[in-house]
């Protein structure tokens, strides 16, 4: 996650797509909201969050703060805690699919999940300002961006499958333990056609 920071400072934005950009952080902590469990998830939601906060929400100095920055200090500071955890508790439910290395619902619900966010972030930014803006290129700026989270989300999908199949790590389904899973198994096996004569 913290090289994910790093490669985020030298995320270009796209002055020709409306200044969309490639947010890699989020691609990171979406697939490992996939992939991990809930408490992982939220251990990393709350630091991914903070880490956020620190680096874009901090106050600057008048002196300091660079010529046209967007929102310096605008969002309350915790707010990427919030909408990084209420992203993983919804992705939570993928854990199945990406089980069964299925890859398009995973890529698809990433890309959504990247666009509501954006999309939550900039109507808190409107409201703090108290008026209401909303033009064709904010869209296409959200759109564009949850589009590029979503090209990259299945190389990180990947990695991290791979890596759980070399540490031999295996996804449980939330509410089932071991040993129901393993009952649920052998039922089926002893209802197979074979195994009935």
């Amino acid at each position: 996650m913290l090289l994910a920071f790093v490669a985020q400072e030298f995320s270009p934005r796209w002055p020709l797509l409306w200044d969309a950009e490639l947010l890699i952080v989020h691609a990171l902590f979406f697939t490992m909201a996939i992939a991990t469990p809930f408490p992982v998830m939220l251990i990393f939601a709350v630091v991914t969050g903070f880490l956020w906060d620190v680096r874009y929400q901090l106050p600057l100095e008048a002196s300091t703060a660079l010529a046209g920055s967007v929102s310096q200090n605008e969002l309350p500071f915790g707010f990427a805690v919030l909408s990084f955890g209420l992203s993983g508790v919804i992705l939570q439910g993928l854990h199945p699919k990406f089980r069964k290395r299925s890859m398009a619902l995973p890529v698809v619900f990433i890309s959504a999940i990247t666009a509501l966010s954006l999309f939550g972030e900039y109507c808190v930014l409107r409201f703090h300002r108290g008026s209401w803006f909303f033009s064709s290129g904010i869209a296409w700026k959200i759109l564009l961006s949850s589009l590029f989270c979503s090209l990259i989300s299945p190389f990180f999908l990947l990695s991290l499958s791979r890596l759980a199949k070399h540490f031999r790590y295996r996804i449980r389904l939330d509410g089932w333990s071991e040993y129901e899973a393993i009952q649920k198994r052998r039922d089926e096996i002893s209802a197979s056609p074979a195994n009935a004569g």
